[in-house]
């Protein structure tokens, strides 16, 4: 299948101030875009709701959100991405989550549809 012309996808941190300051980039953009959480608190799900419905209402927000995760420190440390430095962490499975749900949202489908993405 044919991809269409990807649309802008930002992270955010699920705080007040990195909603804030997506305003103006939403506002200039003039084109779909979507948003990803990153650097969740792993037990804070209530801050990440909050965050999620935050993006939801200023456009596109994907459900899948990255934790504060010592192995993306660590990987960036030693130069890799955390599925090279660790393939079967949870951070590793988070950013295959979320590369997933962009292949399915640039094919024009939904997240429902996941068993059918392509994921390397």
């Amino acid at each position: 299948m044919a991809y269409s012309a990807p649309s802008p996808l930002g992270p955010a941190r699920p705080s007040v101030a990195d909603i804030e300051a997506a305003k103006p980039t939403i506002r200039s953009l003039g084109k779909p875009f979507s948003f990803f959480l990153y650097q969740c608190p792993p037990n804070r799900s209530i801050c990440n709701m909050d965050a999620l419905r935050a993006l939801q209402l200023m456009g596109g927000v994907s459900g899948v959100t990255l934790a504060l995760r010592a192995n993306h420190v660590d990987a960036l440390a030693q130069g890799q991405g955390v599925t090279e430095r660790d393939p079967q962490g949870k951070a590793a499975a988070e950013i295959r989550e979320l590369l997933t749900w962009a292949i399915l949202r640039m094919e024009g489908k939904t997240y429902d549809d996941q068993k059918e993405a392509r994921v390397a």
